[in-house]
């Protein structure tokens, strides 16, 4: 076939999309790949990878292993202490917005946070990411809390020349705007009626980080904040 040709070859494994591209000249390899599912109690688990059967372990050994498990979680002791069968495992799942979010726990409602106060915790949230906020800043709604999914592992290497060109762009579901997975939405939704500049003071809270946006008349019942709808996720070159 001619060297103009080009393949569109579209394989979704592991959670990756890849476009492939046949050519001449140089090209760039990005590659994203989303988190393998942690499950608790499995060699997915570091806290049971840690202290498994046999290590004998006891609850102050699992506590202090640290926020290793599955979701940033702490490990927890499963049997009886010291006993051949004990073990750690991860504790609760890490979910965003619940006593098991670090971040939520350390500036929850009441505790007036700014981004730039929630920023400052650290990595301490769900899948060892940052800590974002949710509300208005200094209000007593607002608070600090884990990103609603588990971000993705993007990796680019760079191929010689009259190789091929793959692009790989992040595929995730998790964040929907204008649903229950959209902070801006749960942050000012229906009946609370703000404006364009109440949705652009929430922060870049929404889906993938983006800032907020107004959806309605502004002021009216009906006025509400919501991620921007994504647009296309695929480029073609």
């Amino acid at each position: 076939l001619g060297a103009n040709m080009q393949l569109l070859k579209i394989t979704a494994a592991l959670g990756t999309v890849t476009v492939l591209l046949s050519g001449c000249g140089g090209g760039t390899t990005t590659t994203t790949t989303m988190p393998k599912a942690c499950k608790p109690m499995t060699d997915t688990d570091e806290c049971f990878k840690a202290k498994g059967p046999g290590t004998k372990p006891d609850a102050q050994s699992c506590k202090a292993l640290g926020p290793i498990g599955c979701g940033g979680a702490n490990c927890t002791l499963m049997g009886d202490a010291g006993s051949k069968t004990a073990h750690c495992m991860s504790c609760a799942e890490c979910k965003s917005m619940t006593e098991t979010d670090p971040c939520f726990n350390a500036k929850g409602p009441g505790s007036k946070p700014t981004a730039q106060m929630c920023k400052d915790l650290g990595a301490i949230g769900c899948w060892g990411a940052n800590c974002t906020l949710m509300g208005d800043a200094g209000s007593k709604s607002a608070h600090c809390m884990s990103p609603m999914a588990p971000p993705t592992t993007t990796t680019t290497t760079t191929t010689s020349t009259k190789s091929r060109r793959r692009r790989s762009l992040p595929v995730s579901t998790e964040c929907k705007p204008m649903t229950e997975t959209d902070p801006c939405f749960k942050a000012k939704g229906p009946g609370m009626k703000p404006n364009a500049h109440i949705c652009t003071d929430l922060g870049a809270i929404g889906c993938g980080g983006v800032n907020c946006m107004l959806m309605g008349d502004a002021g009216s019942d009906e006025a509400l904040c919501m991620s921007p709808l994504p647009m296309s996720a695929m480029v073609y070159m």
